[in-house]
C-alpha cells in the first residue's frame, strides 16, 4: 500500500513498511523517524523536518508550511498543508474499549454507543486535534468532545474551545485514518 491524495487543505501520504515489525522495540522510535524522513525525501528532496522542544514536527524547505505525522506499527502517514493540521492512523484493536474511560467523556457517552468503530474514531479525532494544536491541550478527554459521526459522508464534528472542528476519515478493514 502506497497512497497519497489531495484534501482541501493539502496532501496526505499513507504507506506501509513491514520491516517495522522485525525491528526490536528499543530501536522502533528511531526507525519511525527515519521512515518518515525517507518518504518525505522521496517526494520533496529539499525538505526536512525539525522538532520543537515538545517534540512537535516542523516542516522546512517546502511550499507547504505545516506537517502532521502519525504511525501505528507498520502503517505511516503524514499530512502536508499551508494551515495547521492534524492526522491520526489507528489499526483496529480490541483493547481500546478497556481504556475508553481514559479518553471519552460523559457527553460522548450520551451521544454514541461505544462500538469498536466509534471508539477508534473518537480516539483518533482527539489525537488529530491534539496534533493540530501542537500538543497545547492539557486534557483532551474533557477539552475535546466528539459531537457527530456521519458514517455515510465520512465526516465528524467535534468541539474544542467552543469552536466546531470538522474532520474527515477513511475506514478500511485494517485501519482508520482521521484528519482535521
Amino acid at each position: 500500500m502506497n497512497k497519497n491524495f489531495q484534501t482541501h487543505k493539502g496532501e496526505i501520504y499513507i504507506w506501509k513498511n513491514d520491516s517495522f515489525l522485525e525491528i526490536e522495540k528499543k530501536k522502533r522510535r528511531s526507525f519511525e523517524k527515519q521512515e518518515v524522513e525517507k518518504k518525505l525525501q522521496e517526494d520533496f528532496p529539499k525538505s526536512f523536518i525539525t522538532h520543537l522542544e515538545n517534540g512537535v514536527p516542523v516542516l522546512k524547505n517546502n511550499t507547504y508550511k505545516c506537517i502532521s505525522i502519525s504511525h501505528y506499527k507498520n502503517l505511516f502517514t503524514f499530512y502536508l498543508s499551508y494551515f495547521p493540521v492534524g492526522i491520526d492512523i489507528q489499526k483496529f484493536k480490541k483493547k481500546l474499549s478497556k481504556g475508553s474511560y481514559f479518553f471519552t467523556n460523559a457527553k460522548e457517552a450520551k451521544l454514541f454507543s461505544f462500538t469498536e468503530l466509534n471508539l477508534h474514531l473518537i480516539w483518533s479525532v482527539k489525537e488529530a486535534i491534539y496534533k493540530k494544536y501542537k500538543g497545547k491541550i492539557k486534557d483532551f478527554k474533557r477539552e475535546i468532545t466528539v459531537l457527530e459521526i456521519d458514517l455515510k459522508t465520512k465526516k465528524i464534528k467535534a468541539e474544542f474551545q467552543n469552536q466546531i472542528e470538522e474532520l474527515e476519515f477513511i475506514k478500511t478493514a485494517e485501519f482508520i485514518l482521521v484528519w482535521v
